[in-house]
């Protein structure tokens, strides 16, 4: 059980942090 929750953690870490460098990205003009 405690592993399922700390692979969901991880990756909504993951995500919520790619979601963060893409609108970095975006703010500075770039396109992906």
């Amino acid at each position: 059980m405690k592993i399922k929750w700390l692979r969901l953690c991880y990756f909504s870490t993951f995500w919520n942090i790619s979601d963060i460098l893409l609108l970095v990205v975006r703010l500075r003009g770039f396109s992906i």
